[in-house]
């Protein structure tokens, strides 16, 4: 759920509720690195509906209390009910802009563990961190 958050919070905080050090989809300056990037392209990332939907406000304008900081950022007593997110839901709303954000930054050096496993969609919902301890390129 933290990494869900982080996605919708860079594809799709609000403008208006930036804070000046946020990573954001409408900050391309921050994130682009050399390539140049089609502004067009940038704009149809823009996930804002997402956020509204698990960050936002409810229809009074209130901030709800079912959003997911309440969960994960925040030390509140939501945290200690229990909540079913709706996981596979979750990851198509936010994949067609991953895979747009993909296309428009093309190749790019990813880092990762070595011999790393990514796991997506609700098996990496999980809060729990597995790891597995080896040599490095470097002691092969």
């Amino acid at each position: 759920m933290r990494h869900f958050r982080n996605l919708i919070e860079f594809l799709g905080k609000p403008r208006n509720k930036l804070r000046p050090d946020d990573l954001s989809i409408y900050r391309p300056e921050d994130w682009k690195g050399p390539r140049s990037v089609n502004q067009g392209e940038v704009k149809k990332l823009v996930a804002e509906e997402v956020w509204e939907r698990y960050e936002g406000r409810d229809a009074s304008g209130n901030r709800r209390k079912d959003t997911i900081s309440r969960y994960l950022q925040h030390c509140t007593k939501q945290r200690t009910e229990s909540k079913d997110w709706p996981v596979r839901q979750m990851c198509d709303e936010i994949s067609p802009s991953i895979e747009r954000f993909r296309r428009i930054l093309g190749y790019w050096n990813h880092v990762a563990v070595d011999d790393g496993e990514f796991v997506v969609g609700e098996a990496g919902a999980s809060t729990a961190t597995v790891r597995t301890f080896g040599r490095t390129g470097e002691s092969k």
